[in-house]
């Protein structure tokens, strides 16, 4: 379907559709399709984004023009967007994937199917779907749409042998076969339901492996019923810390890149981490991280670009989704667009942990929060404060008043402000402050000094920052300052002696920036 051109298409935009339940694997073979040497050799431009939903026209818009550019867009308007994409695929071959689509309105992608017309022929569109009538919307002709089915019964043994016979021995194996089988038959032939478990009874003996299959879960009613069942299963079977660690992953946005090491800190600084014994918070945070990984909770890994240190990784939409359910209110993603906004709605007053994503031109900061006051942690992404410095230290200022009990706060990624708000000192629960590349950033408040709670403090990218305070000293719980790539930080002021809790500091500056 991909590569196959015929004098009857040889003008028009094919659009393929992908259609079939959660977890069935839609996006795994997507994936294979758009990295597969063939396809790559086939298509000059290649362009793959997670739609999911609420469905935005603009970013995606922009996340397609990134992809063709290299580079973040500098353009404002969904029109000068459009405009460009077409003109960057202008006579080349393109396959754009559009993964996990919602939205059954065909007026919807009008405008961004127009701006490919005038790439080459044979070019291509690729969506996933749990929808057929989504299928029909984009375009997809009968014939182009692919209804994905359940994996066939050895094929899902297979899947589930891998992950749950993993080193055991061949008497162990035939001893576990019988229920084994039955808990497969029960999977319904999705592949992440197999996946999760086989992680799950991989080091449980046959009692534990009976009491799965008898268990109550496989009864749920709830959304998503094919998959719920197995990743609950899964869920409980974990500490009540690991359950906390990953239900706090629903703060991200689907397909969002998780840093592992990030991650790890946010969760210490939430107190889901605790040290034992011998075992200081990384290490277990680390053990933690690789457990939920092994599960099947994480997918997606690979080395993060510009850092080869650092590990990241995505959530399946699917776990996403159950991550979301177990919260409920408790971690929420808000968008805001041009409006001023209130948080006065009385079901904010259960919000825990939150990020907020300004993405529209002229986005503000609610000017109320008065139902937040619980709120823990608070990341905030947006493209578009970055030149008003004024907007900026505005907005830390009402943070730092209305949200007292923060124990997590980001602001990475501004421009046009040079410093803190001396009230920062406020927040005296703060556990973790990431204020990386904020490239005016020039000097921090003294008054960051008496957050005596701090853990994790991130300088990195902070191009312009001269100098640390002189009483950094007084920071006796910090273990992590992250101060990669600060090249006009003159000097570490006296003090850093007594940071005796201190297990990274990325660079040592001694004087003058040497």
């Amino acid at each position: 379907m991909l590569l196959c051109e015929s004098s009857e298409e040889s003008s028009a935009l094919r659009i393929i559709s992908v259609v079939g339940m959660g977890g069935i694997g839609k996006t795994t073979l997507t994936r294979l399709a758009f990295n597969d040497t063939n396809v790559e050799r086939h298509f000059e431009k290649r362009i793959l984004v997670c739609v999911s939903h609420p469905f935005e026209q603009q970013k995606i818009a922009e996340q397609i023009l990134e992809t063709l550019l290299g580079r973040k867009p500098d353009l404002a308007g969904k029109d000068n967007i459009v405009r460009e994409i077409s003109k960057c695929s202008s006579g080349k071959k393109t396959l754009l994937v559009l993964d996990d689509v919602w939205t059954e309105d065909s007026s919807d992608w009008e405008q961004l199917k127009a701006s490919l017309k005038n790439s080459s022929p044979g070019s291509r569109i690729l969506a996933t779907t749990r929808n057929e009538r989504v299928g029909r919307a984009l375009g997809s002709r009968s014939k182009d749409i692919f209804l994905l089915g359940k994996l066939p019964e050895e094929k899902c043994w297979s899947l589930f042998c891998h992950l749950a016979f993993f080193e055991r021995t061949r008497e162990e194996c035939e001893y576990l076969e019988d229920i084994g089988r039955k808990i497969v038959e029960r999977c319904k032939g999705l592949p992440l339901a197999m996946k999760t478990l086989g992680g799950l009874l991989r080091f449980k003996v046959k009692e534990q492996w009976r009491s799965i299959l008898d268990s109550k879960m496989w009864e749920i009613e709830e959304i998503e019923k094919g998959v719920f069942p197995p990743l609950l299963l899964s869920y409980y079977d974990l500490p009540p810390a690991l359950r906390q660690c990953f239900s706090y992953c629903a703060i991200f946005p689907k397909d969002y890149t998780i840093e592992k090491n990030r991650l790890i800190k946010l969760w210490m600084a939430q107190g889901f981490v605790k040290e034992t014994g011998n075992k200081g918070m990384e290490v277990i945070g680390e053990e933690y991280f690789n457990t939920l990984a092994m599960r099947s909770f994480f997918q997606d890994f690979e080395k993060l670009a510009g850092n080869e240190e650092e590990i990241c990784c995505k959530m399946h939409d699917i776990l996403h989704d159950f991550a979301q359910f177990l919260t409920e209110k408790e971690c929420s993603l808000i968008e805001f667009d041009g409006a001023q906004k209130s948080w006065k709605n009385p079901s904010f007053r259960a919000i825990r942990h939150s990020m907020l994503m300004f993405e529209r031109e002229g986005a503000t900061f609610p000017i109320a929060m008065d139902n937040c006051k619980g709120l823990r942690s608070l990341m905030i992404n947006s493209k578009f404060f970055g030149e008003n410095a004024t907007g900026a230290e505005s907005l830390l200022t009402l943070v730092i008043d209305q949200l007292t009990c923060l124990r997590v706060l980001d602001v990475s990624r501004y421009y046009g402000w040079t410093m803190l708000p001396d009230k920062i000192g406020k927040l005296i629960h703060l556990r973790y402050l990431n204020l990386s590349r904020n490239r005016d950033l020039k000097t921090l408040p003294e008054a960051i000094c008496d957050l005596y709670f701090l853990k994790t403090l991130n300088i990195t990218g902070c191009d312009n920052l001269i100098v640390l305070p002189s009483g950094i000293g007084k920071l006796i719980s910090l273990g992590y300052l992250e101060n990669r790539a600060t090249r006009s930080l003159r000097f570490l002021p006296k003090g850093m002696e007594r940071l005796t809790r201190l297990r990274t500091l990325k660079e040592f500056v001694l004087e003058n920036g040497v």
